[in-house]
């Protein structure tokens, strides 16, 4: 979690969110002058949201250069505070998807959205250069949206400002999405697991050495075991044999106990959402026959 931020930032494949983009008077000391959203559901935009935003000092001239919005277009605007309700009430509890968010789009509508009515933001988010980065990590010569749109192939019309970047933003969220959901599957990782599992199972003379499989699973996965799906993904069909040649550890349960609410927590990383509910049914099912151990076996 980001300390600056109320929510938490996910790398995730989502279906349903609103995506959110600005336009500002500059970058030290910001202030939003177009604001655009849009409400996404099942992979549709469904709805939006958009307004300019008159700010308390004129817009410099090099900024209008950038984004084309003038004093002019600005002068009948609401202030910030008069909308910032309407931008919390669009948001409601979805996930927000935008464009270099930690660094500046959502930093910089907290700290408006503080100053003008004390509100916090408690909404959780995807940055799309993050994510991106995950997806793609050797393809565009950096993560610039722009860049992200010329290796996607996405290109938008009809719209301008941050609207327009709202669009390219779903657009390129939309394909990753796909290919997030392609390499990132709880079948991938099951499968993975599984073959390096049973490897290690035949390479063994004496097959009660879970020590030497745990060992061989986190060598496999390395860093990602510090993601609590990924970890408890790869560890449960170890899991499931230990529960299978009744070896039950003393620190078995709390760690079944753990892995749940760890895996509740870290839902929207590394997998398919689509797919997690078979590791959570897995681990349900593995807390089950923890606590009905007369039942002699345990199927896998």
């Amino acid at each position: 979690m980001n300390n600056e931020f109320q929510g938490l930032r996910y790398d995730a494949d989502i279906d349903d969110y609103v995506v959110f983009d600005i336009e500002t008077t500059g970058l030290e000391n910001a202030e939003i002058i177009d604001f655009a959203a849009l409400r996404v559901r099942e992979r549709q935009i469904v709805d939006s949201f958009r307004t300019y935003i008159k700010p308390r000092k004129n817009i410099p001239t090099n900024v209008t250069l950038i984004n084309g919005i003038t004093d002019e277009m600005v002068a009948n605007a609401p202030s910030f505070s008069e909308v910032a309700h309407d931008i919390l009430n669009f948001f409601g509890d979805d996930i927000l998807v935008g464009h270099y968010l930690e660094k500046f789009a959502l930093k910089t509508l907290c700290a408006e959205m503080k100053r003008s009515i004390g509100a916090e933001i408690e909404n959780d988010y995807i940055d799309l250069y993050n994510f991106a980065e995950k997806c793609y990590p050797a393809e565009p010569k950096n993560y610039r949206l722009k860049s992200i749109c010329d290796f996607l192939g996405v290109n938008i019309e009809g719209s301008t400002g941050a609207l327009l970047d709202c669009r390219l933003i779903f657009g390129c969220y939309d394909k990753a999405v796909d290919t997030f959901r392609a390499k990132w599957t709880v079948d991938n990782i099951y499968s993975e697991a599984s073959d390096n599992f049973n490897s290690s199972v035949r390479r063994l003379k004496h097959k009660k050495n879970v020590k030497a499989m745990r060992g061989a699973l986190s060598e496999l996965y390395g860093k990602d075991f510090s993601d609590p799906v990924m970890r408890c993904s790869a560890l449960l069909p170890l899991i499931k044999y230990e529960l299978y040649i009744g070896r039950f550890e003393d620190d078995l349960k709390g760690e079944l106990y753990g892995f749940r609410r760890d895996f509740e927590r870290g839902l929207y990383s590394r997998m398919s959402i689509k797919d997690i509910e078979r590791v959570k049914n897995d681990i349900d099912y593995s807390i089950d026959k923890i606590e009905k151990p007369k039942k002699k076996w345990f199927f896998f």
